[in-house]
């Protein structure tokens, strides 16, 4: 923070994994088990030019690739659109798209004008670009208008919507959130409706995500999260359903280190390639490693 009204901020993230899904965090989406890479950055500037009144810039790029470099400029197979033809050398799983990697680009600005100590206007738009390996391109531009309500001291509702436009369509936008504050955590409902892209499968989706999530703070050392969450993901005539559940513990050793498990078990029917019904259990241990400590952070702003 350059001063208590203005903000500066980046992040970068690298992910290499043998399975492509993974990469697919926004719909879990799993496409089968090739190698792929995903490389990102953003930046962020925000200002507060009164109490009632501020503004964000953003800047986001990430590039996936995946399998071999020599699948780099594949052409699309005219009968499929999935990108995977006689040019690849990569040995795929009959019917899974994961062939084809690329660019997506994002710049947005949001302002906020509290309306009330109740109310908040929300605005937004946001410009994104999609480059594929194969030669593909898209775009998209969302204005969006929101409203944030403070139903009670515990309870808020978040609505944000407005027309996402590509070449001659015209697609809504959507996100709703409810959160309610519990004595010793917090539960989220949310609904989205908007585009993303799939590690592996060329062009742009559209993805509908109902989720239902939980945080719970069991003792100063123990918290739990988790959730429920449901998703249709839709690219012309192809289309998946996908259903998970999840649970994490986390677990404070100190103030730096923390042990982690966690399960997430998901089901999805998919029909991009043959119609397919792939259940999946995920476990995982881990630690974390934190440093400065919040009390640490806090200390030396103040």
């Amino acid at each position: 923070r350059v001063n208590e009204r203005f903000s500066l901020g980046v992040n970068g993230a690298y992910v290499t994994t043998p399975a492509s899904g993974e990469l697919n965090v926004a719909t879990g989406l799993q496409l089968g088990r090739v190698a792929a890479e995903s490389r990102s950055w953003g930046a962020f500037s925000s200002y507060r030019a009164s109490p009632t009144l501020s503004g964000t810039l953003q800047y986001n790029l990430s590039r996936n690739i995946i399998g071999d470099s020599a699948i780099r400029n594949v052409v699309p197979d005219s009968a499929t659109g999935t990108g995977i033809g006689s040019g690849t050398d990569l040995d795929l799983t009959p019917g899974v798209i994961a062939a084809v990697g690329g660019d997506t680009e994002e710049t947005g600005i949001r302002v906020d004008k509290e309306l009330s100590p109740t109310n908040t206007l929300l605005t937004a738009y946001t410009y994104r670009t999609y480059d594929f390996d194969n030669g593909v391109d898209e775009y998209s531009h969302t204005p969006t208008v929101g409203w944030l309500h403070q139903i009670s001291g515990a309870t808020s509702f978040r609505v944000q919507a407005g027309p996402r436009i590509f070449s001659d369509t015209v697609e809504p936008d959507i996100y709703a959130l409810v959160t309610h504050e519990l004595p010793a955590g917090e539960i989220e409902v949310s609904y989205t409706r908007t585009e993303s892209v799939l590690a592996g499968v060329v062009g742009k989706v559209e993805s509908e995500m109902a989720d239902v999530e939980f945080d719970w703070q069991r003792s100063a050392k123990l918290r739990f999260n988790g959730g429920l969450n449901y998703g249709t993901i839709k690219q012309e005539q192809s289309a998946a359903k996908v259903y998970q559940v999840g649970v994490e513990a986390q677990y404070r050793v100190s103030q730096k280190f923390y042990l982690t498990a966690s399960w997430v078990y998901s089901r999805q029917k998919e029909t991009f390639g043959p119609p397919l019904v792939i259940p999946r259990n995920v476990v995982s241990v881990g630690f974390v490693l934190r440093y400065p400590t919040q009390q640490e952070s806090s200390t030396e702003e103040g």
